[in-house]
């Protein structure tokens, strides 16, 4: 339904919007061929486009396909942007296209303009084919103040993947101590270098005491309203947009308390549907959107968003399709928000089909 929208809408001639088709169709069960049926009618696919087709490939496990596109790709002198080398990067499946593809982004920028996400992919890629060493190299290539969570977490993976334990606990230390707060990823990596060296289990059972803290107050807001500055729409809107984790939640109650004072335009509402569900309460944002007298597409894309964000594609399909009934015309937004749900039910399908398999193997 969202590609037959995007296609007699006319939506097909925005680039952006052609790839996201492209990116969806390839995800498809049976809709690859359809996917490169329509990459090849643009007339001068943009790296998008491509990118969105070496994904597809990837997608699809023809990961020698993705590596071919990636090539064309260079070929026909569309120049690679970080996207194409992430996603060529994460197709290979043997060391040779592998040691081609990073010699290619080692060589593609000199090691102080690499962005820290390239840099980062690296770092696994390197990991994953044996090469602890360049791993490390490329991690200290990124400037010190650039290295978040996500490159550290790489190179602990790294070390726990290799077998260095000591190494992996080090650096999650001094992480630590570099104010910055790991994620569960780092969690599961430690955990693994634990397992694997006896030696270190009783570090492993300490691991629990750092699963804790905070997140970042929304200090703005807060000053204002002891400052006594009236607070307008706009700035409701802005300091929604900040909501985005449970702890946030009192915050948006407040902040809805405030809209409605002002004066509920569908923008707050629509803001709100968005902090309420990022923050959590689902049940909330629903009745916000269910209240809320004029249904813009504004309001729709978030509701449809809000339950993707939820893990709960089919609620996001279904809400996108009683917009259309409603005579409320999807824009690009709105298709957007439709094709990541609908890629997310793929997703969803394939784990599902993925454990199935393994426990028939099982029994």
């Amino acid at each position: 339904m969202v590609v037959e929208i995007a296609i007699e809408s006319g939506y097909l001639t925005n680039p952006f919007v052609a790839s996201a088709v492209i990116h969806l169709l390839g995800r498809q069960a049976g809709s690859l061929f359809k996917a490169r049926q329509l990459f090849d009618n643009i007339s001068s696919p943009t790296a998008a486009a491509w990118n969105a087709m070496v994904a597809a490939y990837a997608w699809n496990g023809l990961f020698t396909e993705a590596y071919r596109a990636f090539c064309l790709m260079d070929l026909e002198g569309v120049q690679a942007d970080d996207i194409s080398f992430l996603n060529v990067l994460a197709s290979c499946e043997s060391f040779s296209i592998a040691l081609v593809v990073q010699s290619e982004i080692q060589a593609s920028a000199t090691k102080t303009s690499r962005s820290r996400v390239l840099g980062t992919a690296l770092i696994t890629s390197y990991a994953k084919f044996g090469n602890l060493e360049a791993a490390i190299a490329v991690f200290y290539d990124i400037h010190e103040l650039e290295r978040d969570v996500v490159a550290y977490t790489a190179l602990v993976g790294a070390y726990s993947m290799h077998g260095f334990s000591e190494k992996a606990i080090q650096l999650f230390c001094f992480m630590d101590l570099q104010g910055m707060k790991a994620d569960e990823v780092v969690y599961v990596s430690l955990f693994d270098a634990c397992s694997k060296d006896p030696g270190y289990l009783r570090q492993g059972l300490m691991l629990h005491e750092f699963l804790v803290e905070s997140g970042v107050p929304l200090d703005l807001f807060r000053e204002m309203s002891l400052e006594g500055v009236a607070g307008t729409l706009s700035t409701l809107v802005s300091v929604l947009e900040a909501c985005t984790r449970v702890e946030d939640l009192p915050q948006v109650q407040l902040l809805h308390a405030i809209a409605k004072g002002l004066g509920m335009e569908a923008q707050v509402a629509a803001s709100l549907v968005t902090a309420y569900g990022f923050c959590g309460d689902l049940h909330q944002a629903k009745s916000v959107f269910e209240r809320t007298k004029a249904l813009d597409v504004v309001l729709w894309t978030a509701m449809v968003a809000v339950y993707t964000k939820s893990g709960l594609p089919c609620s996001a399909a279904k809400t996108f399709q009683e917009m259309e009934l409603e005579g409320v015309k999807a824009d690009e937004v709105s298709l957007m928000a439709a094709i990541e749900a609908l890629d997310l039910s793929f997703v969803h399908a394939r784990n599902y089909y993925s454990k199935k398999e393994f426990d028939d193997l099982e029994d």
